[in-house]
């Protein structure tokens, strides 16, 4: 009785220290993460717009340039095949209006 007793608590105690040693694993990848230290990380740049200041959304562009010239797909499930595709094969309205139905 004893002994089960015992090599439970050991069995906690070493779960505790698990826990503790993947806490310090992940903290130390969101720094590296936070300040791009290590492991190839590295700050995309605007190589496809004139925005040079602005921050990286898609394909080399700030997020407004991506968002009028980035996107090259067309909607082919709805009615407005001239659009450009937002979602599952929708323009932005159509989508709109059968998502939030």
């Amino acid at each position: 009785m004893m002994a089960e007793e015992e090599e439970e608590e050991n069995n906690e105690d070493q779960i505790i220290i698990d826990q503790d040693a993947e806490a310090d694993h992940l903290r130390d990848h969101s720094f590296q993460r936070q300040s791009g230290v290590a492991g190839g990380v590295h700050k995309q740049k605007n190589i496809g717009c004139r925005h040079k200041d602005r921050s990286h959304y898609a394909k080399q562009m700030c997020k407004s340039c991506y968002l009028r010239s980035g996107r090259t797909k067309r909607a082919w499930k709805c009615a407005h095949p001239d659009r450009s595709h937002y979602a599952k094969g929708y323009c932005q309205s159509c989508y709109m209006a059968v998502s939030y139905v």
